[in-house]
């Protein structure tokens, strides 16, 4: 017996040493999506995948810094062969190919519990897609010479043909490539001209979600649907650089993807395109940057650039000693005006001297053509008699020199405080009144010595039961309790109650929603989808967050067995849904709502 315990340790460490020899090893690899062809300036999926290890805890994507990587979407799996179980993790990312030709994706480093792991490159092949008129993109800067920090607009135009905008799913999978905006020699920021969400779509850019203006025109003497992107670069280096064109890639429908010729079969199944690939570049561009002058630099120059105006207000200007100030400094001048700084009023002499200036202050704010910055100071001394001069200092780019300019300054009137002493303050002391109390024997205020007067209070419960009031204090609170029980078992809600309700109700509420629908409020093709998928998911007890155009098609026609009903209801769906891409291609209207309501009916006749 006592061997078996000497042997048993030994058998358990064997068994620990085997399994730990024989454990699967962690694998990373790196794998490209090769089923369609890859363009340059498109994307495509690149995956990581991760077998027989968790999560991972970072991935580092420097090395693919090139290829604007995004994502990632992650899948787990798990398989089980011959009674083996395995898992892997697959982290996928869009990247998009910078050039054509062979192009070798950099191995990607990657942490698991601590350990780093690291893929193999992997090598592709990008192809040139075909080019054709039917899209077109052009690109511009406001300047072709211009000074360090000096705002200038990049303004790159998409130009669709209307006829294959309008034709729903004739072009997909757009990108664009645009190489300067990925440059380190600017900043880049938004412009204003992207503030209207009225007319937007989001297009791929560097691999990133960009807001596009949209409207139509004539282009070239063809009807155009033009997307406008517009960027503030802010130069940062001087020196002389061409900006390289910016290029399209867009799927465009070739054919039908089937030879159907019956027009029921090809409304009933949709439309499958066969897409190819064409691109499209713009121009390049020259700019020169030149360097700000050394000489005559202001101290207060901070890096303005163009021609700037300043203007100060003061509220109220008739104070005394300490009261709050509040101080509004108006900056303007130039349409962009992020780069402009709080003006540095401690730095000035009087301000210093004269203000309290605290330390918080909110930040600037800009509004109608001007940044505005608020600041709350307080008078020192009554001696004050005006708010002084702020200064503004700004390199002038038409005279090609330094301009220091300043602001008004405001008259104030301001008062000595009145000091208070402790006397005031605590008032003059009252004397007591010098009068004798006399007592009085009888009237209103008479003085009674006896016992008398005075009443047993002593409550007593047996007393209370008996009594009218206590009873009726009783009686009330339980006759609204009882009323409550009776009302909630004659008219109180039961789960299929509710389904019913919510049944025969939806007819009525969604011809309100659609009548309440106004195209002024700019969300119109949310609110007419919202309505149309409450409606089918109240007659259908479905959820309407999860319902698509072709779910609701198909709980339609299973109910109503129409199909030209089913049909048409889908329709509009995509057809709105469409109209948060392309807000030009749909025109929401009195007479579209009238027909919305006019389906709405022959549903709600039909539907069983």
């Amino acid at each position: 017996m006592a061997k078996r315990f000497i042997y048993l340790p030994l058998f358990l460490c064997l068994i620990t040493l085997f399994c730990g020899n024989n454990a699967i090893a962690v694998n990373v690899r790196a794998a490209v999506d090769n089923s369609q062809p890859i363009y340059a300036s498109s994307p495509f999926s690149y995956s990581i995948v991760v077998e027989n290890g968790s999560s991972p805890d970072s991935v580092d994507l420097q090395p693919l810094k090139d290829f604007n990587p995004s994502g990632p979407s992650v899948q787990n799996r798990t398989s089980i062969v011959n009674g083996a179980t395995s898992s892997s993790v697959i982290l996928t990312y869009q990247l998009t190919a910078p050039v054509k030709g062979s192009v070798t994706i950099p191995a990607v480093g990657i942490t698991i519990g601590g350990k780093t792991y690291n893929t193999d490159p992997v090598t592709i092949t990008v192809a040139e897609p075909d080019s054709t008129k039917q899209i077109e993109i052009e690109s511009s800067l406001s300047a072709d010479k211009c000074y360090v920090g000096q705002p200038l607009v990049y303004t790159v135009s998409f130009y669709i043909w209307t006829s294959i905008a309008q034709n729903r799913g004739a072009i997909a999978n757009v990108a664009l490539d645009v190489p300067i905006l990925k440059n380190d020699v600017f900043d880049v920021e938004n412009s204003d001209e992207q503030a209207n969400p009225n007319s937007q779509s989001v297009l791929i850019v560097n691999g990133q979600k960009e807001m596009f203006v949209q409207d139509r025109m004539d282009h070239n003497g063809v009807d155009c649907i033009r997307l406008k992107l517009s960027k503030i670069l802010i130069p940062k280096t001087s020196g002389s650089l061409t900006v390289q064109p910016c290029t399209v890639g867009a799927d465009l429908a070739v054919g039908r993807a089937n030879n159907r010729k019956d027009d029921f079969f090809g409304d009933f199944f949709g439309n499958q395109y066969e897409y190819k690939r064409f691109s499209a570049s713009s121009n390049s561009l020259a700019l020169t940057i030149s360097s700000l002058p050394q000489q005559a630099k202001p101290v207060d120059f901070y890096g303005l650039v163009g021609n700037y105006t300043i203007d100060v207000h003061a509220s109220p200007v008739k104070v005394n000693v300490g009261d709050p100030i509040t101080l509004t400094i108006k900056v303007g001048g130039e349409k962009y005006l992020s780069p402009v700084q709080w003006p540095e009023i401690k730095n000035i002499p009087n301000f210093a001297n004269n203000f309290k200036i605290p330390a918080e202050r909110s930040d600037g704010k800009i509004e109608n053509g001007f940044k505005v910055f608020t600041q709350t100071i307080r008078a020192n001394n009554e001696k004050i008699k005006q708010i002084p001069s702020i200064p503004l200092s700004y390199f002038d780019v038409k005279k090609g020199n330094y301009v220091t300019i300043n602001s008004a300054p405001v008259p104030l009137d301001v008062s000595p405080t009145k000091v208070v002493t402790q006397a005031e303050i605590e008032g003059t002391p009252i004397s007591a009144a010098n009068k004798e109390i006399e007592a009085v024997k009888e009237g209103l205020s008479a003085n009674y010595t006896s016992a008398d007067v005075l009443q047993n209070q002593h409550f007593s419960f047996t007393a209370a039961l008996v009594s009218v009031w206590f009873f009726a204090l009783w009686l009330i609170p339980f006759c609204f309790l009882m009323c409550s029980v009776i009302v909630k078992l004659l008219i109180g809600s039961s789960p299929r109650r509710n389904l019913i309700r919510r049944k025969k109700l939806a007819f009525s509420k969604a011809v309100k929603a659609v009548k309440s629908v106004d195209k002024s409020n700019g969300k119109v093709d949310v609110l007419l989808i919202s309505s149309l998928k409450e409606y089918i998911a109240d007659k259908s007890e479905r959820l309407a967050g999860s319902l698509t155009a072709e779910d609701c098609r198909e709980l339609i026609l299973n109910r109503t067995n129409d199909v030209d009903i089913a049909n048409e209801f889908k329709t509009y769906m995509e057809d709105i849904e469409m109209a948060a891409y392309s807000p030009t291609l749909y025109s929401f209207n009195d007479e579209k709502r009238k027909q919305i309501i006019e389906l709405l009916g022959k549903i709600e006749k039909k539907y069983e």
